[in-house]
């Protein structure tokens, strides 16, 4: 009786080699799914930071702070109010100086835009303020010095239709991530 080597055959590697390649094809849209998840997670959070330390830089430097956004766009920056009355009172020289000076935070979200943002003004607000910001397109939130800001709640929307809102409560600074229900417009 002959002894045959143990090996695999041809055959036999073939059908693992397509049973991994099966298993991959069924994981990758998952995969795929996960990175556009983490990427809406991750601007969510970026926004909350963003609001987070306009407040802290609206307090400690006893300045009004505005987030400032365009809605349907991927930026967003923090900056002083400083230029937005110069402008406003028809100084270009002073609104051309302090303009120059820049926003004090960037912020840039890839695959990712701001669908949406409402803004509640607060008792006591400056209708200039947000007559001028409207009037340019954008959305304005306003951190005052004293720890107040806007109530704010944005949309974000990733590429591929996935949504997150993130909310500021303007007593307190807190701000909440929460998944918006795409089939009911809902947020869950």
């Amino acid at each position: 009786m002959r002894h045959r080597p143990s090996a695999y055959t041809l055959v036999e590697t073939l059908l693992v080699l397509a049973l991994l390649v099966l298993a991959a094809a069924l994981v990758a849209p998952a995969v795929q799914q996960g990175g556009a998840r983490a990427d809406l997670e991750d601007a969510a959070e970026k926004l909350s930071v963003m609001w987070s330390r306009a407040r802290l830089d609206a307090i400690t430097s006893g300045q009004v702070q505005l987030f400032r956004c365009q809605p349907g766009g991927s930026e967003a920056s923090v900056g002083g109010i400083e230029a937005l009355l110069a402008a406003a009172s028809g100084d270009s020289e002073a609104a051309a100086a302090v303009a120059s000076a820049g926003p004090s935070q960037q912020l840039t979200l890839d695959g990712v835009t701001i669908q949406s943002i409402s803004v509640a003004e607060p008792p006591g607000s400056e209708p200039l303020l947000y007559e001028a910001s409207a009037a340019a397109g954008q959305c304005v939130v306003v951190f005052r010095p004293d720890g107040a800001a806007s109530d704010a709640e944005a949309t974000l929307q990733h590429e591929d239709g996935k949504q997150l809102r993130v909310t500021l409560r303007g007593l307190t600074g807190a701000t909440r991530v929460v998944e918006v229900d795409n089939t009911d417009g809902g947020a869950r």
